[in-house]
């Protein structure tokens, strides 16, 4: 049975069965990006002799998917103020830059390796979840040598909705047959985890992603975590 209690911090307890299926975003949680996507947004920007940002600010303004990254990026974070001509123009040529520098400083977060191992060891299946376009998550996933880890992986664009909406993770609890009771999902974001309270799956939240500033206590995950590496001592397993 799932322990249902919203944690309001990090040391609230929180225990529950092994899952069958633990779905993870990808930017943010699994891998640190942010450096390779100010390079290439930096370089789509000068394309369209557009002012250069600071990767301080795109730690802010990424999490919503590369077309709200470009509109903060024209309007300087302010999302109403984007003028969708220029954003569509600057979409495509970052799309175009990131392609060509997606993994130069791309790192793994610290204790996220060792989980994959260990929950592949216990059987679970695991799938990767991301508002990044799916070509682009198969290449950098298979670039950091993590591809290997996951029966299945959605991009923003495999379905007609995206995070913050159920949709894709109601898929991949479908597609491996399992109710959204025996999933969990693994996030940074107010995105994960309003799209796994949506679609009835517990949620964990790490502290140290891209969560546009927001609070990660209080986005309404069941646990929040520092590392990954602390994960399995929240799960109950017979092995």
């Amino acid at each position: 049975m799932n322990s249902r209690k919203r944690a309001s911090s990090s040391v609230v307890e929180y225990r529950r069965e092994l899952p069958r299926l633990v779905i993870f975003d990808l930017d943010g949680t699994l891998v640190d990006t942010v450096p390779d996507i100010t390079v290439a947004l930096n370089a789509a920007l000068a394309d369209l002799d557009l002012a250069a940002v600071s990767e301080s600010e795109v730690r802010i303004w990424v999490g919503n998917g590369a077309r709200r990254l470009c509109g903060r990026a024209t309007s300087r974070g302010v999302d109403d103020h984007a003028q969708p001509a220029l954003v569509a123009r600057l979409l495509d040529r970052f799309l175009v830059r990131y392609a060509e520098h997606i993994c130069v400083s791309t790192r793994v977060y610290p204790g996220v390796r060792d989980l994959l191992i260990w929950l592949s060891t216990a059987d679970v299946a695991l799938a990767c979840v991301t508002n990044k376009p799916f070509a682009l998550t198969e290449r950098l996933l298979t670039i950091l040598d993590l591809r290997k880890h996951f029966r299945h992986v959605l991009g923003g664009d495999s379905l007609p909705r995206s995070k913050p909406d159920p949709l894709p993770l109601l898929e991949c609890a479908r597609h491996f047959a399992v109710s959204p009771q025996e999933c969990l999902m693994i996030g940074d974001s107010e995105n994960d985890i309003a799209a796994a309270n949506a679609a009835g799956i517990d949620s964990v939240c790490v502290s140290y992603g891209y969560n546009q500033g927001r609070d990660v206590n209080r986005l309404g995950a069941n646990l929040v975590l520092a590392t990954l590496a602390d994960l399995p001592q929240h799960l109950v397993t017979t092995k």
